[in-house]
This record gives structure tokens, C-alpha cells and sequence, in this order.
């Protein structure tokens, strides 16, 4: 159920990576979001805040000198903790797994969890601190806070990523995160901590050899196998810093005295699409496919499709108009004849990639 627009949600550190999610999936969702960022944080925050029923604190430093890193994130606690006041709203703490580590962003991170769990204890309130692994996804910042961002950004721009400690590393998307947070304001408050699960466990030499996997698809305009969620969120990731001409391929348009045929989409695990115009008497095809599935979808004009059983030598033929679509089963010859007035326009879905050294393509003209 949509939220009433009267719940306001406060959102620190609301133009970082994360934030900027955040703030827009509860905008989405039907939240009044108070965006915070760190220029009103320090000058305006008690304002900011007053009459939220909620604060999603997310405003932290996690690279710099140890010192200023340990000693900001317990800051900012003590700066929202003294803004807030007499007032209880619900607190939604965003910290790491490295909450867990003795080093000084770890625990910075424990003892701001602390100061809020403390005030919430002592003032009737609830605070929720979220244990979070590395996140990754489109609009993080290369070389701060993401080995993934960073790999994305090197290998779009030519350069060679280096391992610097090939460990394994917990990935969750930016977009789990938020969503977690959305399940959260959508539930009674509670005091405790919550640990985000990854999407993934996976080595840095995995990961950049993934990433690397993805970039000789992309010369080779295919899209990856992105049925796994993970690997589709670790693709739309790389595909999010393209920039420029890397967001434009121009695919091979192929002519004969027949039209115009070229290959639009290339999926290495549903096939590909091309698109096709044919000129008014001319027909295509005139072949079968041992195991290529295939669809012809007219969009424009008007054609007969033509199929031969296999074995009863039946013509079949279907007179569509745009937009019709009809299914090609393999061992059937088939054709496909424009029979209008104007140019014949078709879609053509694969179910595998053309391959010129195993084509799948067999000579056979329907009828004869």
C-alpha cells in the first residue's frame, strides 16, 4: 500500500551514491523526503529534521586520515542526536560490516551505532542500525569507496585495473539497499541491528575477470547472460559509466537489390534480434533450421508467411498485416513474401547468435 504523502523521511548524505538511491525509491514510493546533504547538515540540520517521523542517516566518511575518519562518523551522531531534541523519530543508521573490524573506520562506525542506540534507549526512541556490505552500482564514485566503480571506470577508459589484494569481498546493489530501507519505514519501529545479506561473495580477480568478460561482449555488441540478478545489477553497473560514443554502436547495415537487413540486438543468452525491410514482390528466406527457434513479427506493410511440413510437404501460409507476429518451428522450410504496396518492415527474433561458421541455415525453397 502506498504510503500517505504526509510521512516525511529525512535522508542524510542525501547526494552520495547511496543517498541519491535512497531519497529517490522513498520519493517514488510516496514519501514527503527531506534531502540533507552535508552543507545543511552542519548549518541547517535542526530545521531540516523538525516534524520528520523518520531519519535515514547515512551521512558518513569512510576515506581519509584515520583520525579524521574515526572522528567525523561519531560527529555526525553527536550533531543528530543534539539536533533531534526531545523529539522520537525513527532512526535507520546505515553502517559496515566493517562495524566489525578494528580499524578506525570500523570503529567509528560502532560507536556512532552506539550513541544512537544509546539515545533511543534513553529517550523512548528506536534506532535500527543497518550492517551493510560493500554496495555497488551505477553513480558510485571510482577510486573513493567501490573496487567495482573503480574497475568499471578503468576498463571504459582504456586503463589496466590492478589487484591490489585479491581477497574475497561481499557485493550487494545499491538498489537491495534501498529497497531494505523502504521495507523498514514500511514497519513498526525497533531498536536492534539488521544485516543486509550480499547478492554475492566473489574473489577481486573474479570480479575484474567478469567485468573484462563483459567488455569483449560489448566490442562484439552482445549482452551478456543477465538471467542471474547479480550479474545483470554487475553489467548495468559497467554499462552506467559509459559515456559519450562508448553509448552508441553502429551495427553493419547490410543491402541487396532484396532491401536492407541489419542485426539490432545481441543477447548471448536469448538470441538476437535484427530488423529487416523488404521490397514490394521480393521474398526472403527459401531455408530451415535444424534447432534455431525463430519469430517473424511485421511492423509495417503486409506479407505472407509461408511454411513447409517436414514431412507431409503441407504449405501453411499466414497473411498478416503490421504489427502481426508468427512462430517458425525448425525443420520447416520457410519464406517470407511482400505482397503490399509499400515497403515490408520485419522483425526478426533468433534464438542463437548468427554464426557464419555454423550458420544453422539449410537451402530449401518452400514447395519444391
Amino acid at each position: 500500500m502506498e504510503p500517505e504523502k504526509t510521512i516525511k523521511i529525512a535522508v542524510t548524505g542525501a547526494y552520495g551514491f547511496i543517498g541519491s538511491h535512497v531519497s529517490e525509491i522513498l520519493s517514488r514510493s510516496g514519501y514527503d523526503v527531506v534531502r540533507i546533504g552535508k552543507e545543511q547538515f552542519q548549518e541547517s540540520l535542526k530545521e531540516a529534521i523538525a516534524n520528520c517521523d523518520a531519519i535515514v542517516h547515512l551521512a558518513g566518511m569512510n576515506r581519509g586520515p584515520e583520525q579524521s575518519v574515526y572522528e567525523t562518523n561519531i560527529d555526525l551522531a553527536k550533531k543528530l542526536i543534539a539536533a533531534i531534541g526531545t523529539r522520537k523519530p525513527h532512526i535507520i543508521f546505515s553502517s559496515s560490516t566493517q562495524q566489525r573490524l578494528d580499524n578506525p573506520y570500523g570503529r567509528s562506525k560502532q560507536a556512532a551505532a552506539d550513541l544512537l542506540k544509546q539515545w533511543a534507549t534513553q529517550n523512548g526512541g528506536s534506532c535500527t542500525t543497518l550492517i551493510i556490505p560493500n554496495v555497488f552500482g551505477d553513480r558510485c564514485k571510482p577510486f573513493y569507496n567501490s573496487v567495482v566503480a573503480t574497475f568499471c571506470h578503468q576498463l571504459l577508459n582504456g586503463e589496466t585495473p590492478t589487484i591490489l589484494e585479491d581477497k574475497e569481498i561481499e557485493l550487494v546493489h545499491v538498489n537491495t539497499v534501498a529497497f531494505h530501507i523502504l521495507r523498514l519505514l514500511q514497519q513498526p519501529p525497533k531498536t536492534g541491528e539488521e544485516t543486509i545479506i550480499g547478492e554475492k561473495k566473489i574473489r577481486v580477480s573474479k570480479l575484474l575477470q567478469t567485468l573484462q568478460q563483459f567488455m569483449e561482449l560489448r566490442k562484439k555488441q552482445v549482452i551478456p547472460d543477465i538471467t542471474d540478478p547479480f550479474v545483470r545489477n554487475l553489467y548495468t553497473t559497467l554499462d552506467s559509466y559509459a559515456t559519450g560514443s562508448d553509448r552508441v554502436h553502429n551495427p553493419e547495415l547490410k543491402t541487396d537489390n532484396r532491401g536492407w537487413l541489419f542485426e539490432a540486438i545481441k543477447m548471448e543468452h536469448a538470441g538476437q534480434i535484427f530488423l529487416s525491410v523488404t521490397k514490394p514482390g521480393v521474398t526472403r528466406g527459401q531455408h530451415f533450421h535444424f534447432g534455431k527457434l525463430e519469430k517473424f513479427c511485421v511492423i509495417q506493410g503486409e506479407a505472407i508467411i509461408r511454411l513447409e511440413h517436414p514431412d507431409t510437404k503441407e504449405i501453411i501460409e499466414y497473411r498478416v498485416t503490421g504489427p502481426s507476429c508468427v512462430d517458425i518451428p525448425v525443420f520447416h522450410p520457410h519464406n517470407i513474401e511482400n505482397v503490399g504496396q509499400i515497403d515490408l518492415l520485419t522483425l526478426f527474433w533468433s534464438s542463437d547468435i548468427f554464426d557464419p561458421t555454423n550458420p544453422d541455415t539449410h537451402p530449401k525453397t518452400v514447395g519444391k
